[in-house]
C-alpha cells in the first residue's frame, strides 16, 4: 500500500526569481530631513557562492531616489523607495537538465540560493543607517501574474510536499519515455533520507532509490519515466499503471502521489520534447503526430582570378564556409491538456530527446492556439530550430567515450553543513570539487570546478565532529510574547484571548550576524501571529457579562403551509448565558438581541413555525360553527381578528368529535350586505398564554361563506 503521510511537518517560504521580487526600503523621518531633494536610497544584494556555501557575493548595487510623496486624508506621506531584486538573482540561478539515461535521484544544484539584501539611506554623501534584511531563499521559477498577488507569499507553505510540476495527475506514459518529478525539500524538520517509491499495479510496493544524503532547500530530480533502467524491468510485462511518491527515513510519505497509465498503443511517429516549466523544472511532452525536418544552409563564397591561361577545372568563384540551420516541426497528435501549451511557449530551455543525447532546441513562432470552445479533436502543431548550426555529416552509432589521460577529483571549498533553520550540524562539507591530473597533481586546463553533488560518483563526503563547525556563530535569543490577534472560534458565551508565542533560544542560527538569527526568530513569530493559528493555540473563557433570557412571538407567520391548513408565529428564546462579552452586559444584552432580530423573519417563522388544520365552514343561522381539534382537558380564550364589511355573527367553538361546546365566545364580524365570504384570522391562547407549539394551540384562520 501507499505509504502513510508524515505528520508535525511544516513547510519553510520561498521566494520566486521569475515574479517580483520588490524590496522595499522604508522612508527617512520627514521631522529630520525635511529636504528631501539630496537623500539617496541604495540596496545591495548578497546571493550564496555556491551549494550549502557559508559565504555570500554582493552582486552589482542597485541606488534610486525616493519617490514622489503623497497627500493622503490630508497628511504628505514619504513612500521612502522600491527595489526588484529578482533580475540579480535570477541571473545567478540555473536549471539542471536531467543527465541523459539518469536512473538514479539527482540533486539541482544551481535552482535554488540563499540570499539576503542590505539597504543603505543617505543625505547627500552622509551614509545615515543600513538595514540589513532576513536570510531567505530564492527558487528560479514563477507562477502567473494573476495569481501572485493571493498566492506569491504562501505558495510553499500551502504546495506542500506536492511535485514541481503542473502536468495532468494520472498521466500517461509509453515505455520508452523519459520523465522526471522535481521534489523541494523545505519541510522542517528536513528527511535525513530521500526514498523513491513506486507502487506497480496498485500492489507490490519497492524502493527505485535511496539517497542518503539530503540537504535542506534543494531540488532533486526523480527520474520516474518507464525509460529508467532500474524501473523498466518493473513495468515491461503485464502492467497497466504505477504509481510513484517519495518517502523518508521511516518511509513516511512528504510528498503527493503521481499515477502514471502506461500507454501501449503502436504509434508511427513518436517523439518526446523536454522544456522547462515555470517552476523551473523540466516537463515531458510526447509528440505522436507526424514530423519534418528543414535543412536550410548559407554559404560564403569569395571570388579569384589566375589569368587567361586558367585550365577549365578552375574555379573563380570559391566557397570558403557553409554553414546548416536545420528546422524540426512536430505535431502533438491528440491531446487532453491543450491549455499546458502555454509552458512550451513560455519556456526558455527546449530539448529534442534522441538516442544519445538530449539535444536544444529553439522555439520559433510567437503564437499558439492554447483554448478552442467545443473541440473534440485537439492536435497542434509546433516548430523549432536546432540551436546548435552543422558544418558537416556522419551517421556514426552511439558509442561510449574513449579514456583519455587519468583525472580525478579534489575539493577546492568547503563549509560547515547547515540545518533547515541555519544551525550547524557539526559536519565540515566539501562544496566544490576541481578535475585535476593525479599524475602531475596539476588542474585540468581550463579549469574544471563543479559542485560536490552527492549523488555524483566524484562526491566527497562530510567530515562528521569537525571543530571548525562545532559551534554554529549566531543563535537568536528567547521570544515569548503573546499574540497580538485573539482567538476568534470560541462559543458565544466565551471570549476568546491571546496565545503565548514561544520561540526557544538557539532555534535558529545564522553565519552572517546575531541581527540574522534573531530576524529568523523574528519571521517564525510573524508566521504564527496569524489568525488560523491563534485560533487553534489559544484559549476561551467564560465571558464577564452573559445575556439575560429574551423570548417572544415571531413577526411573521409561517406561510408555506398547505390550502388547509394555517401557520402559526412560532417563538423565538434567547436561552440566559447564550452569549457573552468583556465589555458590558449592555453588550451581551446587545448580541442576543441581535441574534434574537436575526431569526425574526419569514425564513425562520416558516423552518420552525407549525402547520394548523382549520375547517372551513358554513353558516348556520346566526351562528357559525367551527370545529376544532384538540387536546381534552384544555381551556381556550378566542382573540379574534377578522376583515370584512357590516353585520354580526355568533361564533361557538365545539368539541370533536364530542360535540360539546367549548367556552363559546361572540365574535363580532363585520359583514357588508352583499357580501358572501368573509376571511377571519383567530389566535387560540391555553390558559389565557398564546402556545403555538402545542398541539392544537396557535393561529386559526378560515373563510368564513355566508348563506
Amino acid at each position: 500500500m501507499i505509504d502513510a503521510q508524515a505528520t508535525g511537518l511544516s513547510y519553510l517560504p520561498l521566494v520566486f526569481t521569475r515574479n517580483a521580487m520588490v524590496q522595499y526600503v522604508s522612508p527617512l523621518s520627514a521631522t529630520q530631513y525635511p529636504n528631501r531633494v539630496q537623500l539617496r536610497y541604495e540596496t545591495e544584494v548578497y546571493v550564496q557562492n555556491g551549494l550549502n556555501a557559508n559565504t555570500y557575493e554582493m552582486l552589482p548595487v542597485l541606488r534610486g531616489s525616493e519617490r514622489p510623496a503623497r497627500q493622503i486624508n490630508g497628511v504628505l506621506v514619504y513612500p521612502g523607495a522600491e527595489f526588484d531584486v529578482r533580475y540579480l538573482l535570477d541571473d545567478r540561478l540555473t536549471r539542471s537538465l536531467p543527465a541523459f539515461g539518469q536512473s538514479k535521484i539527482s540533486l539541482c544544484d544551481g535552482l535554488t540560493r540563499r540570499f539576503y539584501t542590505r539597504a543603505r539611506r543617505s543625505n547627500g554623501v552622509t551614509l545615515v543607517d543600513t538595514l540589513t534584511s532576513v536570510t531567505q531563499v530564492a527558487i528560479k521559477g514563477g507562477i502567473a501574474e494573476t495569481d501572485f498577488r493571493a498566492h506569491g507569499g504562501r505558495f510553499f507553505s500551502d504546495w506542500q510536499g506536492k511535485f514541481l510540476t503542473w502536468t495532468r495527475n494520472p498521466r500517461p506514459v509509453r515505455l520508452n519515455q523519459p520523465e522526471y518529478l522535481y521534489f523541494l525539500t523545505n519541510a522542517t524538520p528536513a528527511p535525513t533520507q530521500l526514498r523513491l517509491r513506486v507502487r506497480i499495479n496498485g500492489t507490490a510496493v519497492i524502493t527505485l532509490d535511496t539517497l542518503t544524503t539530503v540537504s535542506p532547500f534543494v531540488v532533486y530530480c526523480l527520474p520516474v519515466g518507464p525509460a529508467n533502467p532500474a524501473l523498466l524491468p518493473h513495468v515491461v510485462n503485464g502492467v497497466d499503471y504505477y504509481e510513484v511518491w517519495v518517502s523518508d527515513q521511516s518511509n513516511a510519505r512528504i510528498s503527493d502521489v503521481r499515477r502514471y497509465d502506461l500507454d501501449r498503443t503502436h504509434r508511427r511517429n513518436v517523439r518526446y520534447v523536454l522544456f522547462n516549466n515555470s517552476l523551473g523544472c523540466y516537463d515531458t511532452l510526447t509528440c505522436l503526430g507526424r514530423g519534418t525536418e528543414t535543412l536550410k544552409v548559407s554559404r560564403n563564397t569569395y571570388e579569384r582570378y589566375d589569368d587567361y591561361q586558367a585550365s577549365p577545372s578552375f574555379a573563380e568563384r570559391i566557397i570558403s564556409d557553409v554553414t546548416g540551420e536545420r528546422e524540426l516541426t512536430l505535431n502533438t497528435g491528440p491531446l487532453d491538456e491543450a491549455p499546458y501549451l502555454a509552458e512550451i511557449m513560455l519556456a526558455e530551455e527546449v530539448f529534442l530527446a534522441t538516442d544519445r543525447a538530449f539535444v536544444p532546441l529553439l522555439r520559433q513562432g510567437d503564437s499558439l492556439n492554447t483554448l478552442q470552445d467545443n473541440e473534440s479533436l485537439i492536435a497542434r502543431p509546433l516548430t523549432f530550430r536546432y540551436a546548435n548550426r552543422e558544418r558537416n555529416y556522419s551517421r556514426l552509432p552511439a558509442t561510449e567515450s574513449t579514456a583519455g589521460r587519468a583525472t580525478a577529483w579534489r575539493p577546492v571549498a568547503t563549509a560547515c553543513e547547515l540545518t533547515e533553520t541555519g544551525l550547524r550540524t557539526g559536519k565540515l562539507l566539501t562544496t566544490m570539487l576541481e578535475l585535476f591530473y593525479p599524475s602531475t597533481n596539476e588542474a585540468v586546463l581550463p579549469p574544471v570546478v563543479v559542485p560536490n553533488v552527492p549523488t555524483d560518483a566524484a562526491y566527497v563526503a562530510p567530515v562528521n565532529n569537525s571543530p571548525t563547525c562545532a559551534v554554529t556563530p549566531f543563535l537568536n535569543t528567547a521570544i515569548s510574547r503573546q499574540s497580538t490577534v485573539v482567538r476568534g472560534n470560541c462559543a458565544t458565551n466565551r471570549v476568546g484571548t491571546t496565545a503565548l508565542i514561544q520561540i526557544p533560544a538557539g532555534t535558529f542560527g545564522s553565519e552572517l550576524s546575531q541581527v540574522d538569527a534573531q530576524a529568523k526568530a523574528e519571521a517564525l513569530y510573524a508566521s504564527r501571529n496569524t489568525q488560523e493559528w491563534v485560533d487553534q493555540n489559544g484559549t476561551c473563557q467564560t465571558a464577564a457579562f452573559l445575556n439575560t433570557r429574551i423570548s417572544g412571538l415571531n413577526a411573521f407567520y409561517k406561510n408555506s403551509c398547505d390550502s388547509n391548513q394555517v401557520g402559526s408565529r412560532p417563538e423565538i428564546t434567547i436561552p440566559a448565558g447564550t452569549y457573552g462579552s468583556n465589555v458590558s452586559q449592555a453588550d451581551a444584552q446587545a448580541r442576543a438581541q441581535a441574534a434574537w432580530d436575526a431569526q425574526n423573519t419569514q425564513a425562520w417563522s416558516n423552518s420552525n413555525g407549525e402547520c394548523l388544520d382549520a375547517t372551513i365552514v358554513h353558516g348556520v343561522g346566526n351562528q357559525v360553527v367551527v370545529e376544532v381539534r384538540r387536546q381534552s382537558d384544555n381551556s381556550y380564550v378566542l382573540a379574534p381578528r377578522w376583515t370584512g364589511g357590516f353585520g354580526a355573527y355568533n361564533v361557538v367553538f365545539k368539541n370533536t368529535p364530542s360535540g360539546t361546546t367549548v367556552s363559546g365566545q361572540t365574535l363580532l364580524v363585520p359583514i357588508g350586505f352583499y357580501d358572501t365570504e368573509v376571511v377571519a384570522t383567530f389566535e387560540l391562547y391555553h390558559n389565557g398564554i398564546f402556545a403555538p407549539h402545542g398541539q392544537y394551540a396557535g393561529i386559526y384562520r378560515m373563510n368564513v361563506l355566508m348563506h
